[in-house]
């Protein structure tokens, strides 16, 4: 008999708990729908509230993060660590999607290489960045001039590997905001991404594009130097079949010359690569004079104008470099192009006095040889006598 009762307590307990659950989800979906009416209405406050409730009634839904997350891109668009935050907060809900958003949204803002995205083919993910996107749609029906809620649809799309629909949102959003940075660094960092890993014929075209908002941001005032490190590391490694390889690090120099780093590329590319020691001389002169601390540069010019026959001015160069630092790594680098060259002459001496002397002794065996047929044609004709 007692065993009867537990067991339909146990029932009862389960049903209870089933009833509760299935009223906390009915509430978190009313709650999210009325997130969705506030949000298009432009009521945001209202929106966050009523997904801070779905929350509290529901922490594993998934739905009330993803709306979380798109609120946040609108209001936060200038804080992309609290986007990347939220972003995070679904990833730690679904463990599917660990490594994905955040990290993806991160690429957008920083230098690196974008990892991954959310794969096409995660149809849950699909349908809950649609719900999203559709309702962002709403809200661009009845406020389109409104830069935020384009620059929000662009970043859902992007996650959803859709460059293009992303790129289109952010034209609108710097159209209509001519100085929305978050905007110019999102599509900038796209452009840089499609030119290392986009089609061919195409690679220069998105070069040229990032390389277009990055004069924008540093016209913003945005300090421009880590898009300028990833767009040199896109031609050192990802455009190396490119033909005008050294134009492109030129211009990614000239977008802010202040920053050397494309400038050493360039320079480097030339000595090693296509061999232009004169470029390369007239870059390194450069650096030299922006970055004097930087005994490095001497001492190259001055390998490069001995190998190009200026041996009094490279000379000069390599002993200029010892004599300015005491740092052993830079002197023995220029002790060893001093000594290297030596050395090579010394060879050449060698060679060159091998060759005399040979030419020498084949002089003397020639006229002794030619002394002795003399003799001998001498003594036959005294003989036929």
């Amino acid at each position: 008999m007692k065993k009867i009762v537990f067991i339909k307590s146990c029932i009862c307990l389960i049903s209870l708990f089933i009833m509760a659950m299935a009223g906390c989800q009915n509430s978190s979906s009313k709650l999210i729908d009325e997130s969705a009416k506030a949000f298009v209405a432009g009521n945001i406050k209202s929106a966050k509230s009523y997904v801070e409730q779905s929350i509290n009634a529901n922490p594993q839904d998934e739905k009330s993060y993803f709306r979380l997350a798109s609120i946040s891109m609108n209001t936060d668009y200038d804080n992309p660590e609290v986007i990347s935050a939220n972003l995070k907060k679904i990833e730690i809900v679904d463990t599917n999607y660990i490594g994905l958003l955040q990290k993806s949204f991160s690429f957008l803002t920083a230098y690196t290489w974008c990892e991954g995205r959310l794969m096409s083919d995660k149809s849950d993910a699909k349908d809950k960045i649609a719900n999203e996107i559709a309702m962002i749609d709403d809200a661009i029906k009845r406020n389109p001039n409104n830069p935020k809620l384009f620059y929000s649809r662009a970043i859902w799309h992007y996650l959803l590997m859709q460059d293009e629909n992303a790129i289109n949102d952010l034209n609108m959003a710097v159209h209509i905001k001519q100085d929305f940075v978050q905007a110019y660094l999102m599509r900038c960092n796209i452009y840089c991404n499609l030119a290392a890993y986009g089609k061919d014929g195409r690679k220069i075209e998105y070069f040229n594009r990032s390389l277009y908002d990055c004069k924008k941001l540093k016209a913003l005032n945005y300090d421009i130097k880590e898009i300028i490190y990833k767009l040199v590391e896109c031609i050192s490694s990802k455009m190396r079949s490119v033909d005008n390889e050294n134009k492109l690090f030129d211009e990614a120099y000239m977008a802010d010359t202040t920053i050397t780093f494309a400038l050493e590329n360039k320079a480097g590319n030339e000595e090693h690569n296509t061999h232009d020691y004169e470029a390369a001389c007239r870059d390194y002169s450069i650096l030299y004079k922006k970055h004097p601390e930087k005994l490095s540069f001497l001492i190259n010019m001055g390998k490069l104008k001995i190998k190009m026959g200026s041996i009094e001015e490279g000379m000069k160069d390599l002993k200029s470099a010892i004599g300015k630092t005491k740092d052993r790594e830079i002197v023995e680098s220029a002790q060893r192009a001093i000594e290297r060259y030596y050395k090579k002459n010394e060879k050449k001496n060698d060679v060159s006095t091998s060759r005399s002397n040979s030419r020498s002794e084949k002089f003397q065996i020639n006229q002794s040889s030619r002394n002795d047929r003399r003799k001998i044609s001498r003594r036959d004709g005294v003989l036929d006598k």
